[in-house]
């Protein structure tokens, strides 16, 4: 772990040297930047990312999730949001419909969005009304709706970067 450290220091410094500008997502982040990087006083601009989302009234958007969904939502709903075509996020999918469902109870609703969610073989539950209910969605038009309207969003943690939901 150290020598990984020291190498990612080491590419982070050539990095900031060859650069002409720098982005930080927050004054936070570019103070940090600043003081491990002295040579980017000049060359950092911070944009932050928050207030180019549209904010997503919670009810207004439960609401588009129940018409997605096609039935009522009662209880939590778990998100898990990604293209399965990248292997982490299927290896994921196949993790939460093959042991979620029936770990956690029949009021909550996992909702599976993204290309090819749509596609994938869903549990029928066990029969006797004691699993979760799941649904996949597929691609959706808002995405920050399903979003907002969630209790819980789920991620895979193997790899990835950038995900809305983390």
């Amino acid at each position: 772990n150290r020598s990984r450290y020291l190498i990612w220091l080491f590419l982070e410094r050539w990095a900031a040297h060859r650069c002409y500008l720098a982005i930080a997502i927050s004054e936070d982040e570019a103070l940090a930047w600043r003081s491990t990087h002295p040579c980017l006083r000049t060359k950092l601009a911070v944009v932050d990312h928050a207030t180019l989302a549209t904010a997503r009234p919670r009810q207004e958007a439960r609401r588009a999730l129940t018409t997605l969904v096609g039935r009522p939502l009662p209880g939590p709903v778990l998100l898990f949001l990604g293209t399965l075509r990248a292997k982490h996020n299927a290896a994921a999918a196949r993790w939460i419909l093959d042991e979620l469902p029936g770990a956690i109870g029949p009021d909550v609703t996992i909702v599976l969005c993204g290309p090819g969610t749509d596609e994938l073989a869903l549990p029928a539950g066990d029969g006797d009304g004691n699993s979760a209910t799941v649904v996949g969605l597929g691609a959706v038009d808002d995405v920050d709706s399903v979003v907002a309207a969630s209790d819980l969003c789920l991620a895979p943690l193997a790899a990835g970067a950038g995900v809305k939901t983390k």
